[in-house]
């Protein structure tokens, strides 16, 4: 990865951030970020970030609404300071849960989030986990929803018996348990439960048989714990041995929730260090770091994009330097096009003598990437393309 770019971090995760840093071999970028006694926030970038590639790490974890506000100044500062690309590192993607309206005067903050995200001019989103999928789908930009499912897996591996079984607390974490048991090798076992409150829950019945089993409970966040909780009540009662691990990727614990995990038939608590937490003195507790895999995804990405700029000009036969494919680079960041639009200037540059050979299909050399990148490498070389349509028009 070149150092075209700059990594900036919040004040929800500073730990993590300075860890994705550590990884990709650069120190955090410079900035500072105050409050006024009234509560207002004024950020600054304390170095330059014109033609830059800018990472911003937020958690939108609480308080949220003040880590949004933080991550919004930041991308507008990154703006207007003339940076080439802002992405943004959301590892835990607050108003997930508010996807959609359970009434007609209710919003969908999930959607609006996504939109002030936008407007702010962040034009890649990676987060981790998403509370529901679709949420993606509220976004015009690229979103990369990766999973800490594997992580999370080869830390728990030491921890789990033989005869464990993997158990959802509802029928929308099913597909992550899954995740989890074709890891593992486990069974699946889904529990049934009706809400009660926003902060309480009841188990209605058990779909699979855990009676004389220990069982690794999943889920996406802990916050209160009352899901794991009532979880928990529900399989001891059904027979399940005293011999329980959580997982989960996120970890708010609220008020409240080390006492309904502090259970004697719980055996550890595994998080992720999506969210900063602040229990220290917890035994059963292990957080496990997922900078590791963001640093590893954020240079592949960018070894991706390089390969294939390389190998698309390598098709056309047009002759490139380091110094080109840096152009290229910055040119891709900065531009929004489709594959189609790279033809139209090829198309125009036959009227000037110029030829080029057309890929037949996308698994033809240079073209075996995912199609986001392939939409950064067309934008790329078409601006240049068109550049020198324009230059043979004088």
């Amino acid at each position: 990865m070149k150092n075209g770019f700059t990594i900036f971090s919040g004040t929800a995760n500073p730990a993590l951030a300075a860890a994705i840093a550590d990884e990709l071999g650069v120190q955090l970028g410079a900035c500072a970020i105050d409050r006024f006694p009234d509560g207002e926030m004024a950020v600054q970038l304390l170095e330059p970030v014109r033609r830059k590639e800018v990472f911003l790490v937020q958690s939108i974890s609480p308080p949220v609404n003040d880590h949004l506000v933080e991550l919004l100044a930041l991308a507008d500062a990154c703006r207007r300071a003339a940076a080439a690309c802002i992405t943004a590192i959301v590892p835990y993607f607050g108003y997930a849960r508010a996807d959609k309206r359970h009434g007609r005067l209710e919003p969908i903050t999930g959607r609006m989030v996504a939109d002030l995200l936008q407007v702010v001019g962040i034009a890649h989103v990676i987060t981790m986990d998403l509370h529901t999928p679709q949420i993606e789908g509220f976004f015009y930009v690229p979103t990369d929803s990766l999973t800490a499912v594997p992580t999370l897996c080869r830390a728990l591996c030491d921890w789990l018996p033989a005869d464990v079984v993997v158990v959802s607390p509802d029928g929308g974490r099913v597909g992550m348990a899954t995740q989890y048991a074709q890891c593992l090798g486990a069974p699946v076992i889904v529990l049934h439960k009706r809400r009660e409150s926003g902060s309480e829950t009841k188990v209605t019945h058990i779909i699979g048989d855990v009676s004389g089993r220990a069982c690794l409970l999943v889920d996406d966040m802990i916050s209160t714990g009352g899901t794991i909780a009532e979880s928990m009540s529900a399989l001891l009662a059904a027979g399940a041995r005293p011999e329980i691990i959580v997982a989960a990727t996120h970890g708010l614990f609220l008020m409240g929730a080390r006492a309904r995990l502090e259970h004697p038939a719980v055996r550890a608590v595994f998080v992720t260090d999506t969210i900063s937490v602040a229990e220290k003195d917890w035994a059963q507790l292990h957080v496990v770091s997922i900078a590791p895999f963001i640093g590893s995804s954020l240079f592949h990405s960018e070894q991706a994009v390089e390969k294939a700029l390389k190998g698309f000009l390598t098709w056309h036969q047009i002759a490139f330097t380091t110094d080109d494919l840096e152009q290229l680079r910055f040119l891709s960041a900065g531009v929004d096009a489709s594959l189609g639009d790279v033809l139209q200037p090829i198309d125009r540059l036959s009227e000037y003598g110029w030829r080029f050979r057309y890929p037949n299909n996308l698994a033809e050399p240079g073209f075996d990437q995912a199609t986001e990148t392939l939409r950064l490498a067309a934008a790329a070389v078409g601006a240049v393309l068109a550049k020198v349509v324009a230059d043979a028009q004088r």
